[in-house]
């Protein structure tokens, strides 16, 4: 559906973030380590697949996504 290239924060240092190529399709978004790697049909580093998901703060869908941002400090972070 689209593709952009986004900031990932870094799993095991929460202070770095990188850059990382998102493709999101109907079922959930995959990423790569750049466009190139996708265009050579390497396997994504990550998945984030939206059956997956759970809303952690309890809060309706429409207000969770401000309680987020909130907790993170960051905008654009889900």
């Amino acid at each position: 559906l689209r593709s952009e290239v986004l900031l990932k924060q870094a799993h095991k240092d929460l202070a770095v973030w990188k850059n990382r190529f998102f493709v999101l399709f109907p079922d959930g978004l995959v990423y790569f380590d750049d466009e190139d790697a996708f265009k050579q049909g390497k396997p994504p580093r990550g998945k984030v697949m939206f059956a997956d998901l759970q809303c952690i703060s309890g809060q309706a869908a429409d207000v969770a996504p401000r309680f987020m941002f909130m907790l993170l400090g960051k905008n654009h972070v889900f």
